[in-house]
């Protein structure tokens, strides 16, 4: 490979790595600023840890600390970045269409957590005092507000319909960044290249 051909995959996977981390760095933005905003969060408490708002932050931050060792290891052309770049992402990939999967699979299951999770939330409500529970109670108003369970229902499955489009958009870029990644590595092992 000569060298004009290395020098564009590098500027290739530098954009897109680049492009991936300023995604990353949105999806934290997007998923602080949903869960600061978010109503109906206290309702569900069984899918707390995979609660939309929870799920960008965390998905977000390990993307961007994943794209930023991409990014680092074609600007310096070192293997050991790239290939600590390829297996990461690879992994990170894996664990997304993993948790893809298990959402469409279990979506029924989802279902029957969630009626459950607002029963239980809703017997809290009506056993609470004036002063308890103020946010279970907010939350309650709010959906009370709406008017019914198959709104709230809709709701939570439009936030996981975004966080799904936006999965899907990740994936397709970290796929582009991992086939710029072997022919870069390989380029740079043939040439004795990228441990400094």
């Amino acid at each position: 490979m000569d060298r004009s051909c290395v020098n564009c995959l590098k500027t290739l996977m530098i954009f897109l790595n680049f492009l991936c981390w300023l995604c990353g760095a949105f999806v934290v933005a997007f998923g602080i600023f949903q869960g600061m905003h978010s109503k109906f969060a206290s309702l569900v408490t069984t899918f707390w840890p995979i609660y939309p708002a929870n799920t960008l932050v965390v998905t977000g931050t390990i993307v961007t600390c994943v794209c930023y060792l991409g990014v680092l290891g074609a600007m310096k052309e070192n293997r050991c970045l790239l290939i600590s770049f390829f297996l990461l992402l690879f992994i990170l990939m894996l664990v997304e269409l993993a948790m893809a999967c298990v959402f469409l699979v279990y979506n029924r299951v989802i279902d029957t957590y969630f009626e459950k999770d607002l029963m239980k939330s809703l017997q809290i409500y009506s056993e609470s005092g004036p002063e308890e529970n103020n946010i279970i109670k907010d939350d309650f108003d709010a959906v009370q507000h709406l008017g019914c369970l198959n709104k709230l229902r809709n709701w939570f499955a439009g936030n996981y319909r975004s966080t799904g489009a936006g999965v899907v958009a990740m994936f397709i870029i970290q796929f582009t960044c991992l086939c710029f990644t072997v022919p870069l590595f390989c380029h740079f092992s043939r040439n004795g290249l990228g441990y400094l």
